[in-house]
């Protein structure tokens, strides 16, 4: 799949800092060690590396493009373009080079801090019991259809998570039940994901390794519900504690 530069680019408020705006873009990197001729390298501002510090090496490994949240220096002849957040940016610069899969999928968010992934699995058997094929994505194993896929997140990345749904619509599979994770919400992996419905198990005090307060962890959670569009359905467990903030979320 091939796009330009500027039709990615639609909606994120970007400015180019030099270099090709239509530029042909072939593949979506965030990653340096990653990156492949033609590729848009995104710059992520992690916990522990900065993509922004490897600009050169994803040059120099052909990326035709980057986009970047901070002034550094760049090499001549590189195309670069800035963005206030790009992590926020590459959730919808992936649905869009992707063709916005979950729009062609019944999607299915399961968000709980237990039960996530025996639940994803029992309603894969149910799509399948009622006729339909069937994909997953969680923590153990992605599978599409039959074929199964290694897992290395919960929630995949932006870019992962639409070609993975991308793979699941070109074989044929019409339901995915996801595994939705708190760090995923936070991270903006599932925005521009259009989810038929969610489900939420429970919530106990967890992760708090990046969340820091149960608070704050029950937000990212209840976040979920709350980007859920109006026609889709909601699964709440009411004998959880937490059950009122869900509810209130789906009114």
């Amino acid at each position: 799949m091939i796009l330009q530069l500027s039709e990615l680019l639609i909606g994120i408020g970007a400015c180019v800092r030099q270099g090709d705006p239509n530029i042909q873009i072939s593949g979506i990197a965030h990653d340096s060690r990653q990156v492949k001729h033609g590729d848009l390298f995104i710059c992520i501002k992690g916990y522990h590396s900065d993509g922004h510090d490897y600009i050169a090496e994803a040059a120099r490994a052909g990326a035709a493009a980057v986009l970047i949240q901070e002034d550094r220096s760049f090499p001549a002849g590189l195309t670069v373009v800035q963005t206030d957040s790009t992590v926020a940016a590459m959730a919808s610069i992936s649905d869009i080079f992707y063709e916005h899969p979950s729009g062609k999928l019944r999607l299915l968010g399961i968000i709980g801090t237990k039960g996530k992934t025996t639940s994803t699995y029992m309603c894969k058997s149910i799509y399948e019991a009622a006729g339909y094929k069937g994909g997953l994505i969680g923590t153990i194993r992605n599978i599409v259809g039959d074929q199964e896929v290694p897992s290395r997140n919960t929630t995949p990345v932006s870019p992962d998570l639409q070609a993975l749904l991308a793979q699941m619509v070109s074989a044929g599979v019409s339901h995915v039940a996801m595994e939705v994770s708190s760090h995923a919400v936070a991270l903006n992996r599932i925005a521009r994901c259009d989810f038929a419905g969610g489900i939420f198990t429970n919530i106990t005090s967890d992760h708090l390794d990046f969340h820091k307060t149960f608070d704050e962890y029950l937000k990212a959670k209840v976040r979920f519900f709350e980007l859920l569009s109006p026609d889709a359905y909601a699964v709440i467990n009411i004998d959880s504690p937490s059950a009122s903030a869900f509810l209130e979320a789906c009114r």
